[in-house]
């Protein structure tokens, strides 16, 4: 019994130690908070007491000794209710210990929802519109949680347009919207993660502009930036500005904004290698579908989705052979309509995979002429078994041609040369190494590199497709609102700078070859800002572009002395004087 009395003992003191540095610490606290303190505490002595109290009582009556067989049966009760009444006590003590802890806690603030921000706040100024607060890319039905605990000031409509505001106990006050299925009223106690409502599908200002979930942040009237609330910057990625990273790990590093173009346009600004990944969010919630070029394999890898912030379950890589199977250089040779009916296929599947959501297609080289194809003369926005097209990226591909291809093309079919040629390059196969490699690579009757070569018939259909699908964008292949990027290399000696876009489509010169543009970081960065909806820097590539041209026409006169009378008329007479005049600049 006297061990009982010194552990009841220290448990006292140890209890009024707890309370008095609780007690001190809500002084400081503001009035009504220090309120739900004490009531905290008064909680927490009376639990504290109840078990105290109790525990002596269950541990005699654990060990007390077991009655002789003739003596009456102890009255059971005493043992029961004591337990109980510890249990109970244990108990409401870890609830009042838990909301004491949440009191006591400093204020720091979290983001309502796991997004990245899409338009920064701009200080108000009498000068100009600014933007008093943050805008968070967040979907319509993404459910929203307060930043902070607080107590709802206003929930319900301001100009058409449903909003909560939570004041916070430093004197912030954040407001959400627009919301819609409120979960909370005016006057009601939030913690902080409660949910408060689910993001509307509407916008919240300009409808260009004003976009996902704003965030605000007032003190004493003025308007502050949410991202510098105390304790906003969170372990979890928040995008803000070109790319960069607010978080408290940094284990993505974001890469360095591209410049775009330099000297009005006329040349292109280099770009490092990506060693790693530069974003850690996804730019959108669309599947992406990766189509590699002419000569690949099913091992060759486009572009690392994890550079992108896309996880494994985010993208799919298209398959010459057919859905799910590995394919070889050989079946990247079937022409260009027979790979667009394949991706038609994966499509397909990807739909019923995950019915309705929208699908992004990046592709490179002949990737992207198939997938030009496939949207052109197979796709329809309105055919429930095909994913929604969001957006679509081509890389350094011969949409208008190639004109290397033509005049590979030309020479092998010429009656004089073709024979040399012909048994050259299969000679060339049987060599070891990176010429044999090569030549193995392709032949010269493949469909597809004869698809690619300059003013082919599916070429000029593809061209004829995209003029009609523009005239009628509401009701043709773009109707669902299709946006459509070309990308072209600067050093491409494979597709000319000339010959890598659509006509009138959005296009950009990023620096590198045919191969090693895939390498840089401004490719990912332009893709990334692209698929996300947010302005691509400029860079016109003056200077690459008429190289390409050049370039382009001095094989197109290859291809006309190898006999290739379509050549013959492409070539723009008297040649010197006028070279460049028929290619578009």
């Amino acid at each position: 019994m006297p061990r009982i009395d010194r552990t009841a003992h220290a448990r006292g003191r140890a209890l009024a130690r707890a309370r008095s540095r609780a007690r001190g610490r809500a002084r400081v606290r503001a009035g009504g908070r220090a309120g739900r303190v004490d009531g905290r505490l008064v909680g927490l002595v009376a639990s504290v007491t109840l078990l105290t109290a109790a525990a002596p009582v269950a541990s005699a009556a654990a060990s007390a000794p077991a009655p002789a067989a003739h003596a009456p049966a102890p009255a059971a009760p005493v043992f029961a209710g004591a337990t109980v009444t510890a249990v109970r006590s244990a108990v409401q003590l870890a609830i009042t210990l838990r909301e004491l802890a949440e009191e006591l806690r400093p204020i720091s603030y979290r983001l309502p929802v796991d997004a990245p921000v899409v338009r920064p706040f701009e200080p108000h100024d009498p000068y100009g519109p600014g933007h008093r607060g943050v805008d968070l890319d967040a979907r319509a039905g993404m459910p929203v949680r307060a930043a902070e605990r607080g107590r709802v000031g206003h929930a319900g409509q301001v100009a058409g347009v449903v909003w909560v505001s939570v004041d916070h106990e430093d004197g912030i006050r954040t407001s959400y919207g627009p919301l819609t299925a409120l979960h909370v009223a005016a006057g009601d106690d939030v913690a902080r993660g409660d949910v408060l409502g689910l993001v509307a599908p509407s916008h919240h200002g300009d409808p260009d502009i004003d976009r996902g979930l704003h965030l605000g942040a007032r003190r004493d009237g003025g308007y502050l930036d949410p991202m510098r609330l105390p304790g906003i910057v969170t372990p979890r990625p928040t995008l803000v500005g070109d790319g960069g990273w607010w978080g408290a790990g940094h284990a993505v590093t974001p890469y360095d904004p591209w410049a775009g173009g330099r000297a009005g346009g006329v040349l292109t600004t280099p770009s490092p290698t990506a060693v790693s990944a530069g974003y850690a969010v996804p730019p959108n919630p669309n599947h992406l579908m990766l189509v590699a070029g002419l000569s690949s394999t099913s091992g060759v890898e486009l572009i690392d989705p994890a550079h992108l912030g896309i996880d494994v379950e985010g993208v799919t890589r298209f398959s010459y052979a057919g859905v799910g199977l590995p394919y070889g250089v050989e079946d990247t040779w079937q022409g260009v309509e027979a790979a667009a009916l394949r991706l038609q296929q994966q499509l397909r599947e990807q739909a019923r995979h995950q019915p309705g959501r929208a699908v992004d297609l990046v592709g490179h080289s002949l990737g992207g002429v198939i997938i030009a194809h496939y949207l052109l003369h197979l796709h329809d926005p309105w055919d429930i078994t095909l994913p929604p097209i969001g957006n679509i990226v081509t890389i350094a591909s011969p949409l208008d041609g190639s004109d290397l291809a033509r005049a590979g093309v030309a020479l092998v079919d010429a009656p004089g040369a073709g024979p040399v040629l012909r048994g050259a390059w299969e000679a060339a196969g049987s060599v070891p190494g990176i010429v044999g490699d090569s030549a193995r690579s392709l032949t010269p009757d493949a469909p597809s590199l004869r698809d690619v070569a300059t003013a082919s018939q599916m070429l000029r259909e593809l061209s004829r497709a995209w003029d009609d699908a523009n005239l009628q964008a509401g009701v043709g292949p773009l109707a669902a609102g299709t946006r459509v990027l070309n990308i072209v290399a600067s050093l491409d000696a494979l597709v000319g700078a000339d010959r890598a876009a659509l006509d009138d489509a959005e296009r950009r010169v990023l620096p590198g070859t045919h191969e090693s543009v895939l390498a840089t970081e401004a490719v990912r960065e332009i893709v990334w800002r692209f698929l996300a909806g947010r302005e691509v820097v400029q860079s016109p590539g003056l200077l690459a572009t008429h190289a390409g041209g050049w370039y382009g026409t001095g094989l197109t006169l290859v291809s006309a002395f190898a006999g290739d009378l379509d050549a013959v008329h492409d070539l723009p007479l008297p040649l010197v004087p006028w070279i460049g005049s028929t290619r578009g600049w």
